[in-house]
């Protein structure tokens, strides 16, 4: 479940990173390294965290829209 969920949050976050960035290419890609480099460094999380994260993630996206 946390990897499906993982996995929606961080397309959820590039979709609405591709419509904030849309006329700017290097935004966009330099938007794009970060959220890879988040998801990478907290690929081990575990219980708890991984719920805060998926929350961060969430509240980012709301933020973004």
């Amino acid at each position: 479940m946390a990897a499906s969920s993982a996995r929606q949050a961080y397309r959820a976050l590039l979709r609405e990173q591709r419509k904030l960035f849309a006329g700017d290419l290097s935004g966009r890609f330099a938007a794009r390294a970060e959220t890879r480099m988040q998801f990478m460094q907290n690929a081990d999380a575990s219980g708890e965290e991984v719920k805060k994260l998926l929350q961060d993630a969430e509240d980012t996206v709301l933020f973004i829209r």
